[in-house]
């Protein structure tokens, strides 16, 4: 393809998607739980994260999908213990976690007989990929086993997302939303310890908040 017609095909993309009419912006809190791989060794963990998550979405093809782009920001206090050990073993760190990606929303059971803004319930699910910024840092490791190697300051990561939710209809300006769901970025470094499994951190997300209809 001609390089300028794959930009021009680009721009008229961009303009389409930004002079769509029914955006909407939701607003979240979010919570994160990370499946680490030391929880599959014994240890007792407490790793829940708290933070915010941004969505901006825009209609693609009638009301069923939307292109959505996606802020989060977490920060998780996490602490790993072996309560069966004969010797103290006990990790403390910190987790900061803030992302940027891209998707797709998709409404399975909407009923076209109504406008999207008039249903009271939508379920949706939705799918994204994008960048991570992962920044951890050691408050205390104490007798860990060999095994495991810390993982300290700064990364840049990609990410891939998968979510399910319901939007609440309030008025045709503003719903209830609500999702849940889970991410990876296919390493080992997100809870701040590397190397006792083979897997990937996983990380269990939920999300409540509200979702304005822009003009």
């Amino acid at each position: 393809m001609n390089p300028r017609l794959g930009i021009l095909w680009i721009i008229l993309l961009c303009s389409t998607l930004l002079s769509a009419q029914r955006k909407d912006l939701s607003i979240h809190f979010s919570a994160m739980i990370i499946q680490g791989e030391a929880m599959g060794d014994g240890m007792i963990s407490d790793d829940v994260g708290y933070g915010l998550s941004f969505n901006y979405n825009m209609p693609l093809a009638g009301d069923r999908f939307c292109f959505s782009l996606a802020g989060t920001f977490i920060y998780s206090s996490i602490d790993y213990v072996a309560p069966y050990s004969k010797t103290l073993q006990y990790y403390k760190g910190s987790s900061r976690h803030s992302s940027l990606g891209a998707g797709l929303v998709y409404f399975p059971f909407l009923k076209h007989s109504l406008p999207n803004m008039y249903h009271p319930y939508r379920f949706y699910m939705s799918g994204y990929v994008g960048a991570a910024w992962q920044s951890n840092s050691t408050a205390h490791a104490v007798n860990l086993p060999d095994s495991y190697n810390l993982h300290e300051g700064n990364s840049f990561l990609p990410y891939y997302e998968g979510l399910i939710g319901l939007k609440i209809r309030v008025n045709p300006s503003l719903s209830v939303d609500v999702y849940g769901g889970g991410r990876t970025t296919l390493t080992d470094e997100i809870d701040g310890i590397i190397g006792s499994g083979a897997g990937f951190d996983i990380m269990g997300r939920i999300g409540l908040g509200l979702s304005f209809r822009l003009p």
